[in-house]
């Protein structure tokens, strides 16, 4: 999806002055944000109608962790919108994803008391079975695709997130949720977080997504080019969501993707070789 766009100077000034712009540009999604530019002057804006772009004028409440650029400024700017229920997050490794979200998680649940639910589509790299011989119990089972969590925790908790967080787990109000388990649940007054959505069929992710209910925000994590699903061509969950009419002109849902890389020049190598393979 296209976040820049050149406009002409006299319509950022218009803007400035305004604060809105009637424009038609295609391929825009309703709720999403865009970076409008022409030479010095850069404003961040968000599609409030089919023709109506407003500039965003935004104060991060979540100083445990600051946005480093537009794209993640965006996601902030969004994630404290109460309209929106369904924000899908995608980005490749090292670009945020989980970490910008799990701050906003704990910022919710410290101001609103929100619980927190985190997830991951259990698919390993390759052709394995998640699950299998695997001993313990259903959470001892799952924990091996939670890590990433964790560690973000124990960024964003310093030196208290080992207690804190294992007070969060004793009194319900931080769960690891499989997706095998949402069935049959209503999800409220919550935040959940569900990572590598690349690797759930459609009918996975409507499991999940008909769970949401009252005040309650779900933020699919993910990157599109590493999907483990050996689908053959029929496009993943979160491709038939995302290219959806109902979903591009939705005012509950948002599309961001995070691009910059900042986790290593590791991360960013692999970036470039898919992009040279595509």
């Amino acid at each position: 999806m296209q976040f820049f766009y050149v406009l002409e100077k006299e319509n950022l000034i218009q803007l400035q002055e305004q604060c809105y712009i009637d424009l038609q540009i295609e391929n825009t999604y309703l709720n999403s944000y865009y970076l409008f530019i022409n030479e010095d002057i850069k404003i961040l804006v968000k599609k409030i109608s089919n023709e109506r772009f407003e500039a965003v004028r935004f104060k991060n409440p979540i100083n445990t962790v600051d946005p480093k650029d537009a794209r993640q400024s965006s996601l902030y700017h969004n994630l404290t919108q109460t309209n929106t229920q369904l924000t899908v997050l995608l980005g490749t490794a090292g670009t945020g994803k989980t970490l910008l979200t799990t701050a906003y998680a704990m910022y919710e649940y410290d101001k609103n008391n929100k619980k927190l639910f985190m997830s991951k589509a259990a698919i390993p790299v390759g052709k394995g079975k998640a699950f299998g011989p695997v001993p313990g119990d259903i959470q001892e089972k799952y924990a091996p695709f939670l890590d990433s969590f964790k560690i973000v925790l124990q960024k964003i908790l310093g030196e208290k997130s080992k207690t804190y967080v294992d007070f969060l787990i004793q009194k319900a109000h931080l769960q690891y949720q499989p997706i095998e388990f949402v069935r049959g649940n209503t999800y409220e007054d919550a935040t959940f977080i569900l990572d590598e959505c690349q690797n759930l069929t459609w009918h996975e992710l409507k499991t999940v997504i008909s769970r949401i209910g009252d005040n309650c925000k779900l933020i699919l994590l993910g990157d599109i080019d590493q999907s483990d699903l050996h689908l053959k061509g029929e496009k993943t969950g979160v491709e038939v969501l995302i290219n959806s009419e109902a979903f591009k002109n939705s005012e509950h849902t948002c599309l961001i993707e995070l691009k910059k890389q900042y986790r290593g020049p590791l991360a960013d190598l692999v970036y470039k070789i898919d992009r040279e393979n595509e």
